[in-house]
């Protein structure tokens, strides 16, 4: 009985001990894991910083992405005139741009856009972009580079893709230029102004001449449905060389000029209302000789009613006159000093994507003496991504 009772107090005592030593086991194993888990994660981050000195990676290019733009219109035209362009019917693809926006983070971009116009390999602009550059106006932005002047409102839809029509007003005054611009708001999405200082003359990396060309338009939507515009631009002295401002494809002085300049002004309004908008653009331009000038005035004046989200129907008649009985090239016709064009258009958007679209224009240029119709046909398929 003696020994029982030994042996039951050697059992009362060892086996909680024993069960002590178990849980010192469990707690040191727990214990030992953590601190390799710790180990791990400071291996790993002396390798990554070890890495960084070797390939250093700057903080501004961590977000950085590329953005791919485009558009795309192909189709068949027709002209009615004898040694016309389109005489005898031809497939063209006129508009083919591909745009490139290299956003290195969310206030600074690089943006290049490529022309394949019939299929001919080309570069329309090229600039550097820095967005919200003004305090306090985060749609401000500024350029410096390659890029379209801000001139007018046609100016951004002068293709047939973005333009609910196919072919652009009589006028179509626009260009390209290098030089710098910054856009700006008096008040967000309600008033604001552009201003750019370019070279003016055409040919990248061609100018000669001191002075540089001046763009300022000065823009408001004082109602939902009303946007005005009013748009001035000075190339300054261009000498013998042509300007990047056209008008009507007119990009030169008279044969024999060797100094000029040119100026335009412009005034545009848009009123939408339900399913119909209304534009209508007025502008003169003045082109400055040794003793002479060359000068006129053009308008447009437009109307697109959409019939459903899809169906839309259009009207447009624009002009453009010289004044003084002087003649020009005006829209591939030579020594003519009036174009005028009226323009009827039906589109179908298949989706957000494609639109099929068909026009006929009624183009007459004229001088003192002859009247030259040049009307013309055209349908084709509008695609932009």
């Amino acid at each position: 009985m003696k020994k029982l009772l030994i042996l039951l107090v050697l059992f009362l005592v060892l086996i909680p001990s024993n069960r002590a030593w178990c849980l010192d086991k469990e707690e040191e194993i727990k214990i030992l894991k953590e601190q390799v888990k710790q180990l791990l994660e400071r291996i790993e981050k002396l390798e990554k910083e070890q890495k960084e000195k070797k390939d250093p990676v700057c903080p501004a290019f961590d977000n950085s992405r590329l953005i791919l733009k485009g558009r795309f219109f192909t189709g068949y035209y027709k002209g009615e005139r004898n040694g016309s362009k389109y005489e005898k019917g031809s497939f063209e693809v006129p508009d083919g741009k591909i745009q490139f926006i290299w956003k290195i983070n969310e206030n600074i971009e690089v943006i290049d856009r490529i022309s394949l116009n019939n299929a001919q390999l080309g570069i329309d602009y090229f600039y550097f972009q820095k967005n919200g550059i003004i305090p306090n106006d985060s749609k401000s932005r500024l350029r410096i580079g390659r890029f379209k002047v801000n001139f007018g409102e046609e100016t951004w839809f002068d293709n047939p893709v973005e333009n609910k029509f196919i072919t652009n007003s009589a006028s179509s005054v626009g260009g390209y230029d290098e030089g710098i611009e910054l856009y700006g708001n008096f008040i967000p999405d309600k008033f604001g102004y552009v201003l750019s200082l370019t070279n003016g003359t055409t040919g990248v990396g061609l100018d000669k001449t001191s002075s540089k060309a001046f763009s300022i338009k000065i823009f408001g939507k004082p109602f939902k449905s009303l946007y005005l515009s009013g748009s001035y631009y000075t190339s300054g002295d261009l000498d013998e060389k042509g300007a990047d401002m056209k008008i009507a494809g007119l990009t030169t002085p008279p044969t024999g000029v060797t100094k000029w300049g040119r100026d335009i002004w412009e005034f545009d309004t848009k009123f939408s209302l339900k399913k119909f908008e209304v534009s209508v653009a007025y502008g003169k331009f003045l082109d400055n000789f040794i003793g002479s000038k060359r000068q006129g005035n053009y308008y447009f004046i437009q109307g697109i009613y959409n019939f459903t989200d899809r169906f839309y129907f259009g009207l447009r008649y624009s002009e453009i006159g010289l004044n003084d009985g002087l003649t020009a090239k005006l829209n591939d016709i030579e020594d003519v000093n009036k174009y005028i064009r009226s323009s009827i258009v039906c589109g179908y958007k298949i989706n957000s994507y494609v639109t099929l679209k068909g026009e006929y224009c009624w183009n007459k240029a004229k001088n003192q003496n002859i009247d030259i119709n040049d009307n013309q046909f055209a349908i084709g398929i509008a695609t932009h991504f």
